[in-house]
């Protein structure tokens, strides 16, 4: 192993951490204007519990073929999508 091998594995890292502190981020973002959201479209709680479990729904359908999709696309390939669903999401979430 060379050292490249081990920078581009702590550039992988970084940019993972990245990813997923951007995931949280979204997801809190939407319970902290929960009461806004409410008063605005009169909606309850129980509809935006509703509207995060739908944001976690892809997730949680691609978890278990994720190393099958990831298999047969290649890992790059696969991450690559992953990365622009979940940027595409942030930008449905900021609309």
């Amino acid at each position: 192993m060379g050292v490249e091998a081990l920078r581009n594995r702590w550039v992988i890292l970084a940019v993972l951490f990245v990813v997923r502190l951007t995931m949280a981020f979204q997801f809190q973002s939407v319970a902290a204007v929960a009461p806004l959201l409410g008063q605005t479209f009169g909606v309850g709680l129980a509809d935006i519990g509703m509207l995060i479990g739908l944001y976690f729904a892809p997730g949680i359908a691609l978890a278990l073929p994720g190393g099958a999709i990831g298999n047969r696309l290649g890992d790059k390939r696969t991450v690559l999508a992953a990365l622009l669903l979940m940027l595409f999401g942030g930008l449905a979430m900021a609309l």
